[in-house]
């Protein structure tokens, strides 16, 4: 971490916490450890975008395709085999179009919502509350994520098998019904 050398500061967020030298250009990617590389999203992953992570071994698997169109369009052209979805919000699977010839899998609770707006308008809204359809169609049209065929779906403690790279899942609900971790015990 680079602080400003005049004042000995390290720089941190607003709530207090360090800043990371993650890369900030969106044309790098840094390994991270083993097969697992970072991709930074456009606008430093802030919404509407997020961060990715490759997994870079035997066949290659993407998490969360909304960081930085371009390089997930050569990505794509390179070979993809299985795009992973933490959940369904839009900053995590706007650029899924470009990944369509890959396989997409997504916890179990979310795939009706990330497969149409039916099933993502159920989980926005409780059943009696006024919802804003025309926003809502608008955004999907935008993100073009929502109505996305799902080739699988996982649940808790369920292994990945992301080419030679195992990743366990690790539901964690609360930002979403299905929103989950993934740990990789050999990276």
């Amino acid at each position: 971490m680079n602080g400003d050398p005049a004042s000995g500061t390290t720089p941190v967020t607003p709530a207090g916490r360090l800043r990371y030298n993650l890369p900030t250009m969106e044309t790098e990617r840094t390994k991270l450890a083993g097969c697992l590389e970072f991709i930074p999203g456009r606008r430093g992953g802030r919404y509407p975008h997020c961060n990715s992570l490759l997994v870079n071994s035997g066949g290659r698997a993407l998490f969360d395709p909304a960081s930085n169109k371009r390089l997930l369009q050569a990505l794509a052209d390179e070979g993809v085999a299985t795009v992973v979805l933490s959940h369904y919000h839009s900053d995590h699977l706007r650029d899924l179009k470009a990944l369509e010839r890959s396989a997409t899998l997504v916890h179990q609770s979310e795939r009706e919502a990330v497969e149409g707006f039916p099933g993502m308008a159920r989980l926005v809204w409780f059943p009696d509350e006024n919802r804003d359809v025309v926003w809502m169609r608008r955004k999907a049209a935008e993100v073009g994520g929502w109505g996305w065929p799902i080739s699988g779906t996982f649940n808790d403690g369920d292994i990945l098998e992301l080419g030679d790279a195992r990743a366990m899942v690790i539901h964690t609900p609360g930002h979403t019904p299905g929103h989950c971790c993934f740990w990789f015990p050999d990276e």
